[in-house]
């Protein structure tokens, strides 16, 4: 009983440490060379919120998608969608576009960006 109680436990700790972070910004600069993200961290444009800059390493490996909205129940989410061709390159990753933010939990580093959240809807006429 003991031996299953610490399996338990460690399975769950395990599991905290494997999962990833994701937040939502604003680009404020991006150096591919350098491999350095700076984000505006939960600005919103829309209830004049500033956000709070950060800096992040970026994964040798980090993924560049389009994103694409889910319904959980009665919440909206941003999951990754099709890649971007480019990767870092694009013309899609200019300051000020709004981005979701995947980081490993244990490296802290950008391994996942997903392009776009909350963008203006077609206009009612």
């Amino acid at each position: 009983m003991r031996s299953l109680i610490v399996v338990a436990v460690f399975l769950t700790l395990s599991l905290g440490l494997v999962m990833a972070d994701q937040f939502q910004g604003t680009i404020k600069k991006l150096d591919a060379k350098a491999n350095k993200l700076t984000i505006m961290k939960g600005a919103n444009k829309k209830k004049d919120i500033e956000g709070t800059e950060v800096t992040l390493d970026l994964d040798s490996k980090v993924k560049v998608t389009k994103g694409k909205f889910s319904k959980d129940g009665d919440k909206f989410k941003i999951e990754a969608g099709d890649p971007v061709e480019e990767g870092l390159k694009s013309e899609l990753l200019a300051e000020g576009k709004n981005v979701t933010v995947v980081t490993d939990d244990t490296s802290k580093k950008v391994t996942g960006i997903i392009l776009g959240f909350g963008g203006k809807g077609k206009k009612k006429e």
